[in-house]
C-alpha cells in the first residue's frame, strides 16, 4: 500500500552492473533537463526513483532509472514546442491555443512551462476561449494527475467501490496538491485570496473550513468578494 508520506521519499541506489527493473528506463545524467523533470515527476507521483552510480567509481553519478511511462510522458511533453505541435492546425485553433496559454500563465505564472503548455492544449481543444474557472479546474486536474501520487494510489486501492477509492486517494494527496498549486499562484495574491481559491477547489483542511464557516468567500475571475454574516 502507498504510505501517507509517499511523495518525495522513494529514492534507491543502483550501480551500472544492476539489471533494470521491469518497465523502467535509464536516463543518462548528461540529459540534464530530461533528468530534472523526470526526477521531479517520479518522486511527486510517489514512484521509486533509482540513482545509478558507476560500479567502479561509486562517486560518479551516471544517471537515473524511472518508470518507463513517466519517461514517455516527459518525452511527449518536451519533444516539440507548442507552435511546432500545432503548425498544421487552423488559424482559429492556433489562436485558441495562444489565448489559452496566456490565460494559464496569467493565473498560474509560476507553474512549469511544459505543464502550462499541456493544460493550454487541453483547453484549446474545447474550441473556445476558456473561462477562469475552466483554467483553474484544468490546472488542478493536471497537478493532481502529474504532481501527486493520486494515480499510484488508485492503482493500488483495495476498496471495491470506485467512488470510495477515488475519494480516499484524493484525500490522501490533498495537502501535497494544495502545496503544489499555491506555489504556482501569483506572488502578489493575498492569503485570503489563496484561501478562497483553496475553498473553491476543495483544498481546505477541516480546521480552516470551520474557521470560515461564518464567512462566505466567492472566488471569481481571480478576484474575491467577502460577505460577513451577522448572527443574532
Amino acid at each position: 500500500m502507498v504510505r501517507q508520506d509517499q511523495e518525495y521519499n522513494n529514492i534507491l541506489t543502483l550501480t551500472t552492473q544492476t539489471l533494470l527493473p521491469p518497465a523502467h528506463s535509464f536516463i543518462p545524467i548528461w540529459l540534464y533537463d530530461t533528468v530534472n523533470l523526470c526526477h521531479q515527476l517520479t518522486l511527486a507521483q510517489g514512484r521509486i526513483l533509482y540513482n545509478v552510480y558507476d560500479s567502479y567509481e561509486r562517486s560518479d553519478h551516471v544517471g537515473i532509472v524511472i518508470p518507463s511511462h513517466i519517461l514517455g510522458e516527459v518525452e511527449t511533453l518536451t519533444k516539440q514546442s507548442l507552435t511546432e505541435q500545432w503548425r498544421h492546425r487552423s488559424a482559429i485553433d492556433r489562436e485558441n491555443l495562444d489565448r489559452s496559454h496566456s490565460l494559464v500563465l496569467e493565473h498560474f505564472p509560476r507553474m512549469p512551462g511544459i505543464g502550462a503548455q499541456k493544460v493550454a492544449m487541453r483547453l484549446a481543444l474545447a474550441g473556445r476561449s476558456p473561462s477562469t474557472s475552466a483554467v483553474e479546474e484544468a490546472v488542478v486536474q493536471y497537478a493532481l494527475l502529474y504532481w501527486t501520487s493520486y494515480r499510484l494510489r488508485l492503482e493500488q486501492a483495495q476498496a471495491t467501490e470506485t467512488w470510495r477509492a477515488i475519494q480516499d486517494a484524493r484525500e490522501a494527496v490533498q495537502s501535497s496538491l494544495r502545496a503544489i498549486l499555491t506555489s504556482w499562484l501569483p506572488l502578489e495574491m493575498t492569503g485570503r485570496e489563496q484561501l478562497a481559491f483553496c475553498r473553491v477547489h476543495d483544498l481546505l483542511e477541516r480546521e480552516e473550513a470551520a474557521i470560515l464557516r461564518g464567512v462566505e468567500l466567492t472566488y471569481l475571475g481571480g478576484k474575491e468578494t467577502v460577505a460577513n454574516f451577522a448572527f443574532r
